[in-house]
């Protein structure tokens, strides 16, 4: 073959050979670069399975050099995911000269689409294998949370119309003990069932509006508003609950820490259902402390609110249930506060996550974007890059 190309050139004149040659090594350098630029590592095997050629990404997801892997055999490469997946590929591709595709999970948290492609050569010793690895991680990530989030929808639609269904007797009830307390509220025998009776029904009908909320859609009434007026009402609202429950509230986050675009009654009710859920958890004489701060995650500008207490912090055991609908440990808790917080911190592109902190306590964080990553405006939705583990105390 080469001695065809020299013959081609001698004829070109020396000018001639010179810019055929100038074209060849510039389409070389380009084809590198193009093949270089692809995400997805690419492997070009012989027959006999060794490497022939390799793109920037495939060196990089083997963490060697270029020379250090041409020529050596694709399962020599590295004894951990995808790359055992990739030598079977190519080896079952080699074998049947037919191509094939599977799915792996990877051994550094990643979830792979491997394919291998066989190539005829001409002649047939030039034969040829190309193995694609996809790092489909994100795909499969994002197909989870679809799932779960027309699973919560269909949830929502249905303890929604379970609780409109309740009200109507539940009303008649309320009104049956207000006629049974003004007849004999006021008679010893009959108070204490009568007391029993209202605190059912008050019970019940927190759980009916925690249903009704639940169910609510996520549409969003979006407006420009200061983080810190909108803590500041929400902490206002958990006043009465934190004098019942003899503790106090600390709140750090001031006014004009960041402004962005929220659904302002939202968000209130998410810091009012940690708070409340804080108070609920710590003992007399204890306080609750909001805090706010405003950081960076991947060249994006975050605000952050965390809700501090000083109780018994989370059971290891429920670790993996929080934000569960239904799930709780509180007596007289629907299960439900939680679940509502998620629903709705995610609707605005957050996150939302908990801990126990080092001395004692709870900590409940949840993060909102800020600027063009908040929502309502255009561009992709940001992820927060910290941990987002579903762990909370209900």
């Amino acid at each position: 073959m080469l001695g065809r190309k020299a013959s081609k050139f001698a004829g070109l004149g020396w000018w001639g050979r010179r810019k055929s040659e100038d074209k060849l090594v510039k389409a070389a350098r380009e084809w590198r670069s193009t093949f270089d630029s692809i995400e997805w590592p690419i492997l070009m095997l012989d027959i006999e399975g060794r490497i022939t050629r390799l793109n920037r990404a495939a060196q990089m997801l083997a963490g060697l050099e270029f020379h250090q892997l041409l020529g050596r055999p694709v399962e020599a490469v590295a004894s951990w995911q995808p790359w055992r997946k990739m030598a079977e590929v190519a080896r079952v591709a080699a074998e049947t000269r037919a191509g094939l595709s599977c799915h792996v999970s990877g051994d550094r948290s990643k979830e792979w689409q491997v394919s291998a492609s066989f190539v005829p050569g001409t002649p047939p010793e030039d034969d040829r294998i190309t193995v694609v690895a996809r790092d489909i991680t994100e795909v499969i990530r994002l197909e989870a949370e679809l799932r779960r989030s027309e699973a919560m929808a269909a949830m929502g639609r249905l303890v929604s119309g379970v609780a409109h269904e309740v009200r109507n007797p539940l009303f008649a009830f309320s009104a049956t003990v207000d006629a049974l307390e003004a007849r004999l509220g006021a008679r010893e025998e009959y108070a204490q069932f009568v007391t029993a009776l209202r605190g059912e029904l008050t019970r019940l009908g927190r759980l009916m509006r925690d249903l009704l909320d639940y169910g609510r859609p996520s549409g969003l009434e979006l407006s420009e508003a200061d983080i810190g007026d909108v803590v500041a009402s929400a902490v206002r609202a958990c006043k009465p609950l934190a004098k019942e429950r003899q503790v106090a509230i600390h709140n750090r986050v001031e006014s004009g820490l960041a402004r962005l675009r929220l659904d302002q009654a939202r968000v209130a009710q998410v810091v009012q259902n940690l708070v409340e859920n804080a108070l609920h958890y710590s003992a007399s004489g204890a306080a609750v402390e909001v805090k706010g701060e405003v950081i960076s995650v991947n060249n994006s500008r975050w605000i952050e609110i965390f809700v501090v207490d000083r109780g018994a912090g989370f059971r290891p055991e429920d670790l993996p249930r929080v934000f569960e609908p239904f799930h709780t440990r509180r007596r007289g808790g629907t299960g439900l506060g939680l679940s509502i917080v998620k629903r709705i911190v995610e609707a605005h592109c957050g996150t939302v996550r908990a801990a126990n902190a080092p001395r004692g306590g709870a900590i409940m964080t949840f993060g909102l974007p800020l600027s063009e990553k908040s929502p309502g405006r255009e561009g992709p939705q940001p992820v927060l890059g910290r941990p987002s583990a579903s762990d909370s105390r209900v």
